[in-house]
């Protein structure tokens, strides 16, 4: 399992429907659930929430001008049924393995930075949704779950500067 975790507007979303396009599969585009002392991910499932500016990017992987049943177009953003990059599989819950941080930025340069335990630790701590309602702040949890995958943190312009690393992740 590849976990996801990321501000507003990082391009985890657009990110998500291209690594769908490669043949990844799709569990949810929102919240994730880890129980408490595991590694299993648990997800509330919904359509991809892809906003307008990703569709010049996504246009050659989804035909917009015919949405069907499985698009419903908005006019801010689009919420679309993975189903219209990729077959349908069944639902699973795989454990954490890979933890990436995806960054979207228009003329940027590449970068795949791999972190550290510690460093995973905190950028995960900053995405953590009702920290205040867990045991010490979810703190020791990020921190296990930290050490027990791999993390990286990616910025990126173009879907072909990461697609070879992409790849080699889902190898592994």
């Amino acid at each position: 399992g590849i976990l996801l975790p990321g501000g507003i507007s990082a391009g985890k979303s657009t990110f998500t429907a291209w690594m769908v396009s490669l043949g990844f599969d799709y569990l949810t585009d929102e919240l994730v659930y880890i129980p408490w002392e595991t590694d299993t991910m648990v997800s509330f499932a919904r359509p991809l929430h892809l906003k307008k500016p990703s569709r010049p990017v996504l246009s050659p992987l989804m035909n917009y001008a015919e949405p069907g049943d499985r698009i419903l177009a908005g006019s801010y953003s689009d919420l679309a049924h993975p189903s219209l990059l990729a077959e349908p599989r069944p639902y699973s819950q795989p454990p954490v393995r890979h933890i990436l941080f995806p960054r979207y930025q228009p003329q940027a340069e590449f970068n795949w930075q791999a972190l550290s335990p510690a460093q995973a630790g905190l950028e995960l701590m900053q995405c953590l949704i009702n920290a205040r309602n867990l045991p010490d702040h979810g703190f020791s949890e990020a921190a296990r779950l930290a050490r027990s995958a791999g993390a990286v943190k990616i910025t990126y312009s173009f879907f072909s500067q990461i697609e070879k690393q992409i790849l080699s992740i889902e190898s592994n």
